[in-house]
């Protein structure tokens, strides 16, 4: 019969398992030559991989929203239903930004499908090549622009920021990623005031024909004031300046691409390999140490 003494108290072997800075400097050098080749299998590899990928210039145009402390935004924003929250508004317009019916729109209206795809057009003859078959599509030319599309939106206690970064591979052509940003956010901001403005007309010429249906004159006095509010904001339209998004830093052509920090990423790789194969390796030992004191 075998009795429970015959096993090692492998909970004593766990718990008296301490290991000194002495001991650790052993383990390292017994597997110092795993450790060479785990690091070196990891960082050179991962290395060329990041240094052979294209360049990828970045732009980005940072904007704040709409507050309530600004009387001008105050009226405007009257033109809104406010049952919803700001930053919930702003994040539909965003939305909008990367949509296929206003990209497309944009697209058409700047005529930028010869500066999204540069290797197809022919700029002495002026013309699509036909080893290309002709003109992109609408469709490869929005595929295209959303996935150059990033923006992330940041909710701080005296500020609202928004950032529109824009990617691009052609180096040639930076000027176009800063240009593209910044004239993005002004489309946005001219498509959103000229929708508001239409549908503001709409709801003023609705509230007339209720007061001309209304005989309660609480009723009819809460509708003249609405009427005034929205006018308005019509007012408002027409004067200058952002609408939903204002500009604080627009964004500059980018001199460097993300791909130029290869040293900072391969000594990444490195840290990240040397430390997890270290780490491997006092478990190797420690899985080593049990094994001998159970045998």
């Amino acid at each position: 019969m075998i009795e429970r003494s015959d096993f090692p108290a492998t909970s004593a072997v766990n718990k008296n398992y301490e290991l000194s800075i002495t001991e650790l400097f052993k383990i390292l050098i017994n597997y110092k030559f795993f450790i060479i080749a785990f690091v070196a299998l990891i960082t050179f590899p991962g290395s060329y991989y990041v240094s052979n990928l294209p360049n990828v210039y970045q732009s980005t145009v940072i904007m704040s929203y709409s507050s309530d402390s600004s009387s001008k935004l105050l009226s405007v924003k009257s033109l809104f239903d406010t049952t919803l929250g700001e930053p919930y508004k702003v994040r539909q317009s965003l939305i909008l930004l990367t949509t296929y019916g206003f990209l497309v729109s944009f697209i058409q209206e700047q005529n930028f499908k010869r500066k999204l795809f540069p290797d197809r057009f022919d700029q002495d003859k002026n013309q699509w090549l036909d080893k290309y078959k002709g003109e992109p599509s609408d469709i490869e030319a929005y595929e295209l622009l959303f996935s150059m599309i990033n923006w992330n939106m940041k909710s701080e206690s005296r500020s609202n920021l928004v950032y529109l970064t824009i990617e691009w591979k052609d180096p040639k052509k930076m000027t176009y990623v800063s240009d593209l940003a910044n004239d993005l956010v002004i489309e946005l901001n001219n498509k959103m005031m000229n929708k508001k403005y239409r549908d503001t007309k709409i709801e003023i010429e609705s509230l007339k024909e209720k007061l001309l249906e209304s005989s309660v004159i609480s009723i009819n006095n809460d509708i003249l004031d609405l009427i005034k509010i929205k006018t308005t904001g019509l007012i408002i339209h027409n004067s200058k300046g952002s609408f939903m998004f204002n500009i604080l830093d627009p964004a500059i052509a980018p001199k460097n691409s993300l791909s130029k920090k290869v040293p900072m990423y391969t000594f990444i790789l490195f840290l990240l390999s040397l430390v997890f194969s270290i780490f491997l390796t006092v478990i190797f030992n420690h899985i080593r140490s049990y094994r001998q004191d159970y045998n």
